[in-house]
């Protein structure tokens, strides 16, 4: 009897970690199709936005680093949902070649630091644009929340339209496989 139980315990656990690894190559997949590789790639090193502390801060100015940009606004409630997210993913990307910005197309740093606390968003950045960017033909910005990244060159790599998991593993996965990339 004891052998039973130890053989069906071992069968749902090997099951659940089966689940596990296809539920994250699912939605691997998933993030991968939603994802627009831009061939050949565009270079953006001159598109500026601005810290909270009024900076001017440039796509140049991180050259030698992949870029995750996340565009987004305070009335778009997709965004609402990611921000926290991308706030958890700031966390597991730091000592790796990839930097998290998140820039705000509707607000001002006083706003976006309040808008923060009220989402307990804590370590992401507080920029900002201060023209119209849907006005930029850059990033073809149709609809937020917009994430683009950005390689080590400074040139345009993808963008993503719409709501990713970012708390999700094969998502952090796949960010990592863009860091191994020459």
């Amino acid at each position: 009897m004891v052998r039973w139980l130890i053989i069906l315990l071992a069968a749902h656990c090997f099951s659940t970690v089966n689940a596990a690894e296809n539920e994250t190559q699912h939605n691997l997949k998933l993030l991968q199709e939603k994802l627009y590789i831009f061939r050949p790639s565009r270079n953006i090193t001159d598109f500026s936005f601005t810290t909270s502390k009024g900076f001017q801060r440039k796509i140049k100015d991180y050259k030698g680093q992949w870029l995750v940009i996340n565009f987004w606004a305070s009335y778009c409630h997709i965004c609402l949902i990611e921000l926290p997210q991308l706030d958890k993913l700031k966390h597991r990307l730091d000592n790796k070649n990839i930097t998290l910005l998140t820039i705000a197309v509707d607000m001002k740093p006083d706003d976006i630091t309040s808008f923060f606390k009220r989402l307990a968003i804590k370590d992401l950045t507080r920029f900002y644009v201060n023209n119209d960017i849907y006005q930029s033909d850059l990033f073809l910005i149709e609809s937020l929340p917009l994430t683009v990244i950005i390689k080590p060159d400074t040139t345009l790599y993808g963008r993503l339209f719409g709501a990713a998991d970012w708390s999700n593993e094969s998502t952090f996965h796949f960010l990592n496989q863009l860091n191994q990339e020459p």
